[in-house]
């Protein structure tokens, strides 16, 4: 296996390294999945980064996640300044992840400072005493090693403490604490409540001008859960992904699910190297296989043996040693290994041999910069040369418009090509058996996607019902750059596969 394959080809969102930063300026890991590709490597270290966004959006489980991949990732200590909640509710609430802070504490890698309204330090004329704030933090930072720290919130401190300092005050006060944590090295995040304006980036429209850079949180209701999203909107002096990206909160943290870069000047598509399907006949009518990196359609009804045909061909990878990954979207992954199983296929030992990966993803509320992610992320993983995705037209038939998944396929198609990765995409026909007696195929539905211009190859299986039976027919629509049969085949499904049969002739019709 070639390792290095991609390396220089795909500007992949799983290697930090490659992204450009400008001259001087450093980048810290957050080592939060998928925000360190987002932000084209980290956030900038020794600087600041504001989180805004409104209620619910989780800005306060962003910065407990920075800080704590700091400690346990990269053995970096950090301080938790809350002006919002008290430290025992921080504590209780960040259990929930698996995250102990109490054991972080003991061992003096983590530190909370404590300025929520029931501990805030007062001078004699009763405003907030900011300097016993400034000491308290230069202490933390000296006893915890701390590398990172966390502000939660700016706009609950503005709210609690302008009506006595005046918010001019606030403001200065605010940005001397942010520069003397930079004047100690220590990276910082910072929170924000955010406007409902769309142009305004925090409540108060300063936290923005005294940070470094900016991250806005925002959801909105789907059909079946929150969908949350994410945008860079600034980071001085280095280079990040902009546009709106998805984002989940689940038993671990957040996790990000940033665009693909690719670079689509280049492919590893090679028509020397052939891919055999696992369907003897097959293979012999496409002139030897499968060009290595095409993009193959298989489409079908019901029943037409589109799966089975996508099983076949990943376990005839495996055989020659090339792992696969199987993507189910259509049918549950159980009723895959049954199928399998029916036919005598080892799936099971494949999988257990890290030879065959499944990736599973719920249809509603999908979106293609998450679903692209799990896919390439197994792909990596498993170093895959064969993938199968089952199927296509279950996107279209979720939430995903036609735009969507031709944006979609156009993106994974030129990743595989980068990576000489060969992909079997099942597509449901609307016609069941082919049209008249002179017409056996039908028409081909999958026009109105404009899939032929994607894909490399188009299989296309049917029904035909001729002399009182039905038989199933194939037929190599389409192959992109290699010679192939032109001519209408049967087929059957026995145990053990698909079996290519003969020609179908005007004879027989």
């Amino acid at each position: 296996m070639d390792k290095d394959r991609s390396t220089n080809a795909v500007k992949s969102a799983f290697d930090s390294d490659e992204a450009i930063a400008a001259k001087g300026v450093q980048r810290l890991e957050t080592g939060i999945p998928g925000l360190d590709e987002l932000l084209g490597g980290g956030i900038a270290k020794g600087r600041t980064m504001l989180v805004s966004g409104s209620s619910g959006t989780g800005k306060t489980v962003l910065l407990n996640e920075f800080l704590y991949r700091g400690v346990r990732k990269f053995g970096q200590g950090g301080i938790f300044i809350t002006f919002e909640e008290r430290p025992g509710d921080i504590v209780r609430n960040v259990a929930g992840f698996g995250w102990d802070y109490d054991a972080l504490i003991a061992s003096e890698k983590l530190a909370i400072v404590d300025c929520s309204q029931s501990n805030i330090a007062t001078a004699r004329s009763g405003e907030f005493d900011w300097e016993v704030l400034f000491k308290r933090v230069e202490h933390m930072v000296k006893k915890t090693g701390a590398k990172r720290a966390a502000i939660d919130s700016i706009s609950t401190a503005f709210g609690r403490l302008s009506g006595t300092a005046g918010n001019y005050k606030v403001r200065e006060l605010l940005f001397t604490l942010m520069d003397r944590l930079k004047a100690m090295g220590v990276t910082t995040m910072i929170s924000a409540e955010k406007l409902e304006a769309k142009d305004a980036t925090s409540r108060h429209g300063f936290e923005e001008f005294v940070s470094d850079g900016a991250l806005n949180l925002a959801f909105h209701h789907g059909q079946t859960q929150v969908v949350r999203t994410v945008c860079v909107v600034k980071m001085r002096g280095l280079y990040f992904r902009s546009g709106i990206v998805e984002y989940t909160i689940d038993g671990q943290g957040i996790m990000i699910y940033p665009k693909i870069p690719i670079d689509r000047s280049f492919a590893r598509t090679d028509f020397d190297i052939r891919e055999k399907t696992g369907v003897e006949g097959l293979d012999r009518a496409m002139n030897g296989g499968i060009p290595q990196g095409h993009m193959m359609l298989i489409a079908g009804n019901t029943g037409a043996g589109k799966t089975m045909l996508g099983l076949q061909f990943l376990l005839q990878g495996i055989k020659e040693g090339n792992n696969g990954v199987f993507i189910a979207l259509e049918e549950p992954v159980e009723q895959v290994r049954k199928t399998a199983q029916a036919h005598g296929w080892g799936i099971e030992a494949a999988e257990k041999q890290g030879l065959l990966r499944f990736v599973r993803c719920e249809l509603l509320d999908i979106s293609a910069d998450r679903l692209l992610y799990h896919i390439l992320k197994a792909v990596r993983e498993t170093g895959a040369k064969r993938v199968v995705i089952d199927s296509v037209s279950s996107l279209e038939s979720a939430t995903m418009n036609r735009d969507k998944v031709r944006e979609f396929l156009i993106q994974i198609s030129t990743y595989f090509k980068t990576r000489g990765t060969t992909c079997y995409m099942n597509y449901l026909s609307a016609k069941t058996f082919g049209a008249s007696k002179g017409q056996l195929l039908g028409n081909l539905t999958t026009n109105e996607m404009r899939l032929s211009s994607i894909v490399d190859g188009i299989i296309l299986l049917r029904y035909v019902e001729r002399n009182q039976q039905i038989m199933r027919l194939m037929n190599i629509f389409k192959l992109r750059g290699s010679d192939h049969e032109r001519a209408i085949f049967r087929y059957d499904i026995a145990t053990g596969g698909i079996q290519f049969g003969s020609r179908y002739g005007k004879y027989q019709g």
